[in-house]
Formats: structure tokens, sequence, C-alpha cells
């Protein structure tokens, strides 16, 4: 949420009533259930990418299995491929969570996108950063940071000229 100080700022940084409004609508319009935090995937997908999955790695180690009777069963061979089956297992997860996870932050990414495509945002130089699961979203005004620091050196001089 936007506090009043920050609503003030950004209120001098977008000259007319009109683009702040446009803008604060458009920082709203991103429904509740469209969150990544509250959108779930449906299990039957998850269920089709680890089937995938299982079948890449039942013949990972079916191949793995050629080659170690090939080997005359040496165990050192054994334990290499086990690793390398293991390591195999946790990029099919890691790719499967990535996927899942795509799937759940489509409808953010693209108000990400129209929100960064407004015209007031593009013609004001107002840069929008964004966490990927939609924990945040920052606002940065280039002109404002520069006041603030100043305002924050003055406050610090006065404090020191008060104290000699």
């Amino acid at each position: 949420m936007i506090t009043g100080n920050e609503k003030d700022k950004i209120k001098l940084h977008l000259t007319a009533e009109a683009q702040y409004d446009k803008f604060e609508g458009a920082l709203h319009k991103l429904d509740k259930p469209d969150h990544p935090e509250n959108r779930r995937v449906n299990c039957c997908v998850y269920l089709i990418y680890w089937v995938i999955a299982f079948v890449f790695l039942l013949g990972l180690m079916y191949m793995f299995l050629i080659i170690l009777q090939l080997a005359l069963f040496n165990l050192i061979m054994l334990v290499v491929m086990i690793v390398w089956w293991i390591r195999m297992f946790k990029v099919c997860r890691a790719i499967i969570k990535r996927c899942i996870d795509s799937s759940r932050t489509k409808h953010y990414r693209s108000f990400i996108k129209n929100l960064k495509n407004l015209d007031c945002v593009k013609n004001c130089s107002i840069e929008i950063q964004e966490h990927d699961e939609g924990q945040w979203i920052a606002i940065h005004l280039p002109d404002t940071a520069e006041d603030d620091s100043d305002e924050e050196e003055e406050e610090f001089f006065e404090e020191e000229q008060t104290e000699d």
C-alpha cells in the first residue's frame, strides 16, 4: 500500500491529476485471485510434469544399467551413475518448479508490463521494480531521491549546530 508521504511525492512527480489517477488505477488493477501468492496450479499439471520426468529418469536409469553391465559391474561406475542420476533428478525438479512458477505468475507479469508501459510512467521517468512472487512493487522517482537526501543533510547539519 502507498503511504500518504509516498502519494504526495508521486503526485508532485506526475504533474496532471489525470495522470496520477490513471497511474493509481493501473496500480490497483491486479485482481486478488491473479496475485501469485493466491494463484494455485492444477494438480493434473503437476502430475503430467512428474510423469514426464519419471519416464526420462527411468530411461536414464536403464541406460546407466546397460553401461554398468558393459563395465562388468564396476562399483566405482555404480557410485558415479547414482550421483549423476540424483543430479538429473534435481534438474528435473528445478525445471518442474520453474514451469509451475511461470504459469502461476503470468498474470502478474502481464500486469507489471502494462504498468511499465503506461504513458505517464514512460514520460516521467518512473522506474518500477517488482518481486518475482509479487511480494512488493517498488516505485522509483528519480528527481525526488535527490530532494530526500538534501533534506536529510539539512536536518543533520541543523542538529549539529544546535549541539554546538
